[in-house]
């Protein structure tokens, strides 16, 4: 497929995987504040995590700490804890597991979970580094809204946890993109993206993009920001791709580099994605 690409020049996207088959409309999913209180955050911090400390206001938020161990409990869902400086050897996988979905259940009883009964919280295998990270991912209608990672070390003591999600109330369906539709915008919103980055730190003489490989387009999912507020979860697609430029890249020197996109799938927006200068 032959597309315009940076400076009126000629590139080519080539996708090097299946278009995966989506809905034409998926569930609009509205964010509830829940109002948490400042005796509330305590509370679930000393029950679930055995943490007694200050509690503090911050932001949309609340902070309990005691010395190096913190928690932080959202307004909107989601949460945020940090045992402290850590060493120490790795529990087993099935440790881990048992820990971690011990954990889960007194974060279910003391609503740590979103609460809407058509959200479903799934069970995956566990990945092992310093400390053994259990990761529970949350759907929506089969359509992942986030998900709860919880970090099991030495002992089986849970070192870190954190859970990515919103409390979210369905409201009617809203019509979505295709992915071919999406693919149809991508080389535009990469090259726009390049071009902001350039002006933004200043650096002439880049080089051009001439060829985008697609590697990868994962199914709509939506998009949590857990440190800011949302009225509503954006659903988005996650593409992965190569870039052939058209000379020697300044600051990545793999070419096998795998970028990654995500793009609004209500408007084609671009949301986040791999920096293209390597400079971000």
């Amino acid at each position: 497929m032959w597309v315009l690409f940076r400076g009126g020049e000629e590139g080519i996207l080539v996708l090097n995987c299946t278009i995966p088959s989506v809905p034409g409309e998926i569930p609009n999913l509205k964010v509830e504040n829940r109002n948490i209180t400042a005796e509330q955050a305590s509370a679930v911090a000393e029950e679930v995590f055995n943490l007694v400390g200050s509690v503090r206001r911050i932001e949309d938020a609340y902070l309990v700490e005691n010395e190096a161990r913190l928690f932080v409990i959202f307004d909107q869902g989601g949460f945020l804890y940090d045992h402290g400086p850590y060493g120490g050897n790795s529990p087993s996988g099935e440790t881990a597991k048992q820990v971690a979905g011990e954990l889960l259940g007194k974060l279910r009883d003391n609503g740590l979970t979103p609460s809407h009964p058509s959200v479903e919280i799934e069970n995956a295998d566990p990945s092992i580094d310093s400390a053994v990270r259990v990761t529970f991912p949350i759907k929506f209608e089969n359509i992942s809204i986030g998900e709860i990672a919880i970090d099991v070390g030495e002992g089986g003591e849970v070192v870190q946890a954190r859970g990515d999600w919103k409390e979210v109330i369905p409201e009617e369906n809203i019509s979505i993109m295709t992915p071919k539709e999406e693919l149809d915008i991508l080389p535009e919103k990469l090259t726009q993206h390049l071009e902001e980055e350039l002006e933004r730190y200043g650096v002439p003489g880049y080089p051009s993009i001439t060829k985008i490989i697609v590697q990868n387009i994962a199914p709509p999912t939506y998009f949590v920001t857990l440190t800011a507020p949302q009225d509503y979860l954006l659903p988005i697609y996650l593409f992965e791709f190569k870039i052939e430029w058209s000379s020697k890249h300044p600051v990545y020197d793999d070419s096998n580099l795998i970028y990654s996109v995500a793009l609004s799938a209500i408007d084609g927006g671009y949301v986040y994605g791999t920096s293209l200068t390597g400079i971000a």
